[in-house]
């Protein structure tokens, strides 16, 4: 037997010597793996342990790093809002975030008012003969009545003179003459109503017109009347002729009449007049009735005139 023999025999018998006889070789073989399997498991919490010190570590060092980025910076954190806690359903023990919300009133655009406000109001049938709507009426009396004159009478070279007119008046009354001014001018009688943006101006217009040299007497101003209309009075005018015409009101001399004729009266002295004219138009028609004398000279289509408003009732 050689050495080395010799010293694994004594090695064997020394090993056999540590075994108690009582161990069966499964119960020694079972305490070794439980031992190896030990140990396996108390290296590897170490290593999850220094791992976890790792991530720990590196964590703390980020938010150091942060900290200092940030010195000296003043942030501004948006507001977040306050949960508050609910039961939560079907389990009341149980308490569960619920975000706080806030209603917010509707905002109204401010509008823009853009309702026009109302115009002048033209005023009542019968009650005027010129113009027609309130967008024509005159800001001066004056004027207002030199227009009627030209316009509707046919006048030419008209003189205008303001017989009674002032800001506590609510009528004028002005003298209209043709061929640079006659005797026994036609008086023309205005008012006016309110105008402009705060209701402070004047607006003028015709409501009627006379001269002393044709009177009338039938019909009354402002009546309505059917066709033919009876007519009376008295005049002076040249040859006795007292001319006719029933015009729309606003209309110019020239318009087509609703109807005309020419009565009677005195040539030399005042003689009365009578007579009737018969006129087509829708009833209820605003108009103007004029008798007037005509310009013997042929300058101006009429000398002087008398105007009355009337309704016409069809």
């Amino acid at each position: 037997m050689t050495t080395i023999e010799q010293e694994l025999r004594d090695a064997i018998s020394e090993r056999t010597d540590h075994v108690h006889a009582e161990a069966p070789p499964e119960a020694v073989l079972t305490a070794r793996v439980g031992a190896a399997r030990r140990r396996r498991t108390q290296r590897r919490a170490a290593a999850l342990s220094a791992a976890a010190a790792l991530v720990v570590a590196v964590a703390a060092v980020a938010l150091v790093e942060r900290g200092d980025d940030r010195d000296g910076v003043v942030a501004t954190q948006p507001s977040t809002e306050v949960p508050t806690t609910a039961e939560a359903e079907g389990d009341p023990g149980t308490e569960v975030p619920e975000t706080a919300t806030t209603t917010t009133a509707p905002t109204t655009e401010p509008t823009t008012d853009t309702t026009v406000p109302p115009g002048p109001v033209a005023p009542a049938a019968g009650t005027y003969v010129w113009p027609a709507s309130p967008s024509d009426f005159g800001t001066d009396p004056v004027e207002t009545a030199r227009r009627f004159a030209t316009t509707v009478l046919g006048m030419v070279d008209v003189v205008a003179t303001e017989r009674a007119a002032g800001p506590d008046v609510d009528h004028a009354l002005v003298d209209v003459s043709p061929n640079g001014g006659t005797a026994h001018p036609t008086v023309v009688r205005l008012d006016h109503i309110s105008a402009g943006p705060d209701g402070s101006g004047r607006a003028w217009y015709v409501t009627s017109a006379e001269t002393d040299q044709i009177e009338v007497t039938t019909p009354d101003t402002g009546t309505t009347v059917r066709s033919p209309i009876t007519l009376a009075g008295t005049s002076l005018a040249f040859e006795a002729q007292v001319n006719v015409v029933v015009l729309p009101v606003g209309a110019s001399g020239t318009t087509t009449p609703y109807g005309q004729t020419f009565v009677m009266g005195g040539g030399t002295e005042r003689a009365p007049f009578s007579g009737t004219v018969a006129y087509s138009a829708p009833a209820g028609t605003p108009a103007m009735l004029i008798l007037s004398e005509g310009d013997a000279s042929g300058r101006s289509r009429i000398l002087r005139a008398t105007v009355i408003p009337i309704v016409l009732a069809g």
